[in-house]
């Protein structure tokens, strides 16, 4: 069934003032924060929208109903201006401190994670390793970021106290699909289907040793790989018993430093229903949920 305009209306007033207009160039990588974090916000919001909509609307791979496309243009629009904005604040930025220079790699991790949220949101969520190169981007750009924080961290003797710590830009972003780096590696690791580019991933995850809020990395790497593992138990499974259903992981719920519980399930195959990494879930009559405790090491 094809999304009709007239029966279906996503409610999106003034999508244009809630992404606040972007400047042509940033004064910092401070001042390009505020509106990446408004783009984020709306991918998510729009992947939101996207499964009410597909609930009782076909999703077609590679196109966008009717209903979504005013909201997916206009966070487009906004993008492509933030990415030439933040262009041009390139030579501020390397003959910055080295605060600057850490804020704004976390900018371009974020701008590139968004990228990949987008083209997913329009060809499916079985097409994100297509994007693997710019995934491996990520993780260099990671790599130089906590290159620079070991470099500043571990500084002795400087009277400059921004040289000393990172400013509390780089160490408190906080964002709705992927807040640090920490999280941001803890998504690839799981949802890369990329052998290599999930061991990277990890690699960075286990050897940061780094603390983001509630995210330690080395918890995240090995919860990280134990939801991996039961990943692939469970997809060997489904393709075993040939059951017409795809294994999903519903929810990860962190208990303790030591513990988290997993929600898992399988869910019978549709053709034509929307795939969201963050949101998908099992509906009564599509399967059954289970729950298990696991214990992180």
């Amino acid at each position: 069934m094809e999304a009709n305009v007239n029966d279906f209306q996503i409610s999106c007033p003034g999508i244009e003032r809630q992404i606040a207009d972007v400047p042509e160039q940033f004064e910092n990588v401070e001042d390009a924060l505020p509106r990446l974090q408004i783009l984020l916000n709306q991918v998510f919001n729009l992947y939101q929208n996207a499964e009410v909509h597909h609930e009782t609307h076909i999703w077609v791979a590679s196109q966008i109903s009717p209903p979504l496309q005013p909201e997916y243009e206009a966070i487009c629009a906004k993008y492509e201006a933030w990415v030439k904005a933040i262009s041009r604040t390139e030579s501020l930025v390397q003959n910055g401190d080295r605060r600057q220079r850490a804020g704004h790699l976390l900018l371009k991790i974020f701008a590139s994670s968004l990228e990949i949220d987008l083209y997913v949101f329009v060809h499916g969520e079985a097409t994100y390793d297509t994007l693997k190169e710019t995934n491996f981007g990520i993780l260099s750009l990671i790599e130089t970021f906590l290159e620079i924080h070991s470099d500043t961290t571990g500084m002795k003797g400087s009277n400059n106290e921004q040289d000393k710590t990172l400013s509390p830009f780089c160490e408190s972003l906080s964002f709705t699909s992927s807040p640090q780096v920490v999280p941001v590696l803890f998504e690839i690791a799981t949802r890369t289907g990329d052998p290599n580019l999930r061991q990277r991933a990890l690699e960075l995850l286990r050897f940061s040793s780094r603390r983001e809020g509630v995210w330690d990395s080395r918890v995240a790497a090995s919860l990280a790989e134990k939801i991996v593992q039961l990943k692939q138990q469970g997809i060997v499974a489904a393709e075993n018993h040939n059951i017409g259903r795809k294994f999903l992981i519903t929810d990860i719920l962190l208990l303790s430093e030591q513990k988290c519980m997993v929600r898992f399930g399988f869910k019978r195959a549709e053709t034509g229903s929307f795939n969201s990494f963050w949101l998908e879930t099992i509906h009564p009559g599509q399967g059954l949920l289970q729950s298990q405790i696991l214990t992180i090491t």
